[in-house]
């Protein structure tokens, strides 16, 4: 039962790519502010809607009036006191303010939820930087680890034929040498480690102290899509893009807004109760309807301002669309350039890494045999350590540029 917790422990250690982004989105403050406005402006919207319904209130009072000999000194007054108690019900007849005003709360609440979205993927972009990081400094890690113990290997050979008269002190020192340059760049790999760890545990939001090891990934790319079609689909799902086309119809709306104020306003109203100027009685209750006209004539221009205003503004958002769209197809392409290139280079290093890996071994087998001595092995060990981490590089930069790729779509990793 111990090992099986522990295994259970340990896999749940591991974090991929995908389980990173995933609880960074749920844990970010960032992300839930944008979701409590988003819910914020639905909830705006609903309320929009609802002021276009009948709506029912209750008015009750009583006014007390100044009289002389029992009459009301003012003309409007009904009496020297008034009772007023009814049921009111009021519903727009008329009313295209109120429906373009309808129209404007939905779009900004379509505009707040594309928003989220692309915080969401604000969220995911870094993230993946953050879990890239990791995975650079977590293999060079290991790898300065694997070349700490080969150096090792090496200095306790050398050091055994050393005392045995089979090599020169020079041969011994330079080994030595090469085993604490491996152990100086271990220890400074493992700092770098330690940082970024400690980044990408701030992002998970994850206690201080918990272990954050990533789970092993394939060096294995897919060939992303050609370009126009990578443009496409960005045009369709970058949430950059919808938020800019939300807004675009919001702004549509604010001029509908703005336009309808020049229309005239009809309000009904039905009242059930009484509203007496005598001792209130069961035949005092009663109906009242009516009905109101609201027309504006003459503003100095305050109207037209607005709707020009308006006008210019939704012109505004137009080029600024058109501005995004260029701008996200110009990262696209060059990203995809990014991509190109590290592809053509992980290649590369890989011929190189073989070359190395061999002129290292039949060098090693030339200090072995007396052939060589330990600059020469120095030197090879060298190359081979470059050529090693050059591909650690090379590999994470080509996944590096698929995943933005990826978000440069709209995708989360």
């Amino acid at each position: 039962m111990s090992a099986l917790l522990f295994c259970r422990v340990a896999a749940a250690e591991d974090w991929s790519l995908a389980q990173a982004v995933q609880r960074g989105i749920q844990v970010q403050a960032s992300l839930q502010s944008a979701q409590a406005l988003a819910r914020s402006a639905a909830d705006t919207a609903q309320a929009s809607q609802a002021d276009r319904l009948p709506q029912l209130s209750l008015r009750a009072g009583s006014i007390w009036t100044e009289s002389r000999n029992g009459q009301p000194i003012f003309a409007a007054a009904n009496g020297q006191r008034e009772v007023i108690g009814q049921a009111v019900l009021t519903a727009p007849l008329y009313a295209p303010q109120l429906s373009a005003l309808a129209k404007l709360a939905k779009d900004q609440s379509a505009v707040a939820k594309s928003q989220t979205q692309s915080v969401r993927l604000q969220v995911a972009t870094t993230l993946s930087n953050a879990w890239y990081a990791v995975l650079l400094a977590q293999n060079t890690s290991a790898l300065w680890q694997r070349v700490l113990a080969q150096d090792r290997l090496l200095y306790h050979d050398t050091r055994d034929q050393f005392r045995s008269g089979a090599t020169a002190r020079l041969n011994l020192v330079q080994t030595q040498l090469l085993l604490l340059q491996a152990r100086s760049a271990r220890a400074q790999a493992q700092e770098a480690l330690g940082s970024v760890r400690r980044n990408l545990r701030l992002q998970l939001q994850l206690p201080a102290g918990s272990p954050v090891q990533l789970a092993p990934t394939s060096t294995l790319l897919a060939a992303p899509a050609p370009l126009p079609q990578l443009w496409q689909e960005a045009s369709q799902r970058q949430p950059l893009l919808q938020v800019a086309q939300a807004q675009l119809h919001a702004a549509r709306a604010q001029v509908a807004v703005q336009r309808a104020s020049l229309a005239p306003n009809i309000d009904v109203q039905a009242a059930y109760g009484l509203d007496s100027t005598q001792v209130p009685r069961p035949q005092s209750l009663g109906w009242q309807a009516g009905i109101t006209l609201n027309l504006p004539l003459f503003g100095f221009g305050r109207r037209h301002d607005r709707i020009a205003a308006a006008q210019e503004q939704l012109a505004a958002l137009r080029s600024a669309r058109r501005a995004l769209l260029l701008q996200i197809q110009t990262r696209i392409n060059t990203d995809y350039g990014v991509y190109q290139q590290e592809s053509t280079r992980l290649q590369q290093d890989r011929h190189s890494l073989a070359a190395a890996r061999a002129v290292y071994h039949m060098t090693r087998a030339g200090f072995r045999a007396g052939a060589l001595n330990a600059l020469n092995l120095a030197q090879a060990d060298q190359a081979w350590v470059q050529a090693r981490l050059a591909l650690i590089r090379a590999q994470i930069r080509a996944q590096m540029a698929a995943t933005q790729l990826a978000l440069d779509v709209g995708k989360l990793p």
